[in-house]
């Protein structure tokens, strides 16, 4: 019975402890609070009341509170930090967690992360996988961060993102939970690890340095992955790239080779992928266990996640010592290519623009005639073509659409020659927009050019090979009918090219073999172009007329919604309808001079051809 009253009395003496505090918080008395908390006389009395007195002073931390008493947000946060000094260490993490694994506050959140990483340097061991536990509490706010709009800056507006509200909290939070993670990446940096070679230490350090490197990345892929994490100004950095430059250099802790740390990272992956699979085929008669399996089984690491790294590292050069110059640029090339592919076909701009700058950057110092053409039957790197042709054509900011053209031109150089037939091929072959064609017709006619003037000639750009490429240009998708306002950039690049071959390749040469080609090519290509040509210069000059006139247009080519980005478009007024129509008859007026001198050249070649013979 005495035992009792005992434990009665204690319980009394917490409770009333909790309330003292409390009730001097709320009348915002903060330095009589913590007075009382840190008073050695009541050491004892707060060890015993910190398990419920966590919670009451959670309830202080929110940004309404913040706003009206930052004192008192202060002082709780204080007296956190005394309980987690001086309580039982493993007791307090529990109910830390407890407390973070509800929190939807930023204020609670980084509250809290000082306690925590103080009980997790107070527990005696690293038994039962503390840190992970209590990083995967901590991320889940993190991961639960709302990603900023995308804006579809250009260039130097992107600058402008600093001030976004949700960009600045993101920041704000990851460098709280940096700041959380650094100890823990330092513990167990590989410098450090040499240092303990026993089995038990090693097994310990290896497991928290996966734990460090899976979080790490997911705050990479989200929400890193989607703020702009470049340098734009010498002078100063951005606070995205600061936290991007802090946690890449924990990662440089953790591992002293960052490819061999990613191949890792992939096979993982891979096993676990496998055994998901292997499972749920396995419980496919058992449903109801599935949920449960599920939870037992590690998630892959994120490809987004893995990408951002792999921009950070290979694109932007952080930590570039971690990566030992043993790789030959060209390997290096295709073991990114799947991290590519995962930034290219995320469709935020901030995304495609890292996926961009990792394609360039690996491409920037690499030996012109380095690539093998076997690397375009694989299939990543088919994979990469129709991603970078999409980004070309459909992502909004210019210079994002800008840099892919110039790292698809790169790209052609650095393959050897068979492998430069073979990507004009593919691309020839897969592109559906006529800019896009008309740009890999341009990059054909210089490699033709280039071939023309080396000392021997290569056989993928004369004869048969490049016959097979010419009947891909010179065709019209609808014969005569079809839209040549719309194919023009394609239609006048091909127009281009052939004037070029007739005026460089002679008759009495045909080093390319064009010559051989001209009959059949005026008749399918030039005969249907002149018709097509005639046609939609007639209809527009009649839609012309007919506005000029003020005559409705219901049958007018021009007559279409026009949309953008999902938004329609007003209707244009005479003026506008007029000032297109016109731009229009200016195109096919130049298609028309162009083949005109196409036609006259083939003309005069033959004659001189004729002449000579004779």
């Amino acid at each position: 019975m005495a035992t009792t009253n005992i434990e009665t009395s204690s319980t009394v003496v917490e409770s009333t402890l909790i309330q003292e505090v409390v009730e001097l918080l709320e009348a915002v008395k903060t330095k009589p609070a913590v007075k009382m908390i840190k008073d050695p006389a009541n050491i004892d009395r707060v060890k015993e009341a910190a398990w419920d007195l966590v919670p009451q002073l959670c309830s202080f931390l929110t940004s309404e509170r913040e706003l009206e008493t930052v004192s008192v947000v202060c002082a709780c946060e204080e007296i956190l930090q005394y309980l987690s000094d001086v309580g039982n260490a493993k007791e307090l993490l529990l109910v830390l967690l407890e407390q973070a694994d509800m929190f939807k506050d930023d204020i609670k959140f980084k509250a809290l992360l000082r306690p925590v990483q103080r009980c997790l340097q107070r527990l005696p061991s690293r038994k039962g996988n503390p840190i992970g536990i209590a990083l995967e509490t901590l991320c889940a706010h993190i991961q639960e961060l709302p990603l900023p709009e995308d804006y579809q800056l250009e260039d130097a507006e992107r600058q402008l993102l600093e001030a976004d509200e949700t960009v600045r909290r993101i920041c704000s939070c990851v460098t709280a939970i940096l700041t959380f993670i650094k100890p823990f990446a330092e513990e167990v940096s590989w410098k450090n690890r040499h240092t303990d070679t026993s089995k038990t230490a090693t097994r310990t350090s290896n497991k928290q340095v996966k734990e460090l490197m899976g979080h790490l990345m997911k705050i990479l892929s989200h929400p890193l992955a989607f703020i702009d994490l470049s340098v734009t100004d010498s002078s100063s950095i951005s606070r995205g790239r600061e936290c991007a430059e802090r946690l890449v250099t924990f990662m440089s802790y953790l591992h002293a080779d960052f490819h061999k740390a990613l191949v890792q990272i992939l096979e993982d992956n891979h096993a676990i992928e496998k055994e998901q699979k292997r499972t749920k085929e396995q419980q496919k008669d058992s449903p109801a266990d599935m949920d449960e399996l599920d939870t037992l089984i590690a998630e892959p690491v994120s490809k987004l996640g893995l990408g951002t790294f792999a921009y950070l590292v290979f694109g932007e050069n952080l930590c570039s010592d971690n990566v030992p110059c043993v790789y030959r640029l060209e390997y290096l090339f295709e073991f990114n290519l799947p991290f590519m592919n995962a930034l290219l076909e995320t469709p935020e701009s901030m995304v495609r623009l890292k996926g961009v700058a990792l394609f360039v950057s690996l491409l920037e110092h690499m030996p012109a005639l380095t690539l093998s053409s076997h690397l375009l039957e694989f299939a990543p790197m088919k994979q990469l073509l129709q991603n970078l042709l999409h980004v070309i054509v459909y992502c909004p900011p210019k210079d994002i659409r800008q840099s892919a053209v110039k790292g698809l031109s790169s790209l052609l150089q650095k393959f050897e020659l068979a492998g430069r037939y073979m990507l004009i091929l593919i691309l020839l072959k897969s592109s559906t927009h006529a800019g896009v064609t008309g740009y890999v017709i341009q990059l054909l006619k210089n490699e033709i050019d280039r071939n023309l003037k080396s000392d021997q000639l290569n056989a993928f750009f004369c004869g048969s090979q490049l016959e097979k490429l010419l009947r891909l240009i010179f065709t019209l998708p609808e014969g005569v009918e079809t839209d040549l306002l719309d194919q023009s950039e394609c239609v006048m690049a091909a127009l281009n090219l052939l004037r070029y071959l007739v005026l460089r390749d002679k008759p009495s040469e045909d080093f390319t073999g064009i010559w051989q080609q001209i009959p059949r090519l005026q008749e399918v290509y030039c005969g249907p172009l002149q018709t097509a040509i005639d046609m939609s210069h007639a209809h527009y000059a009649l839609d012309i007329e007919r506005t000029a006139k003020g005559e409705c247009m219901a049958d007018s080519s021009l007559e279409t919604s026009l949309s953008v980005s999902g938004h329609v478009m007003p209707e244009m007024d005479d003026k506008q309808r007029m000032s297109l129509l016109t731009t229009a008859l200016h195109t096919f007026d130049m298609m028309q001079s162009i083949l005109s001198r196409v036609t006259e050249l083939i003309d005069i070649q033959r004659k001189t051809q004729l002449e000579n013979s004779a």
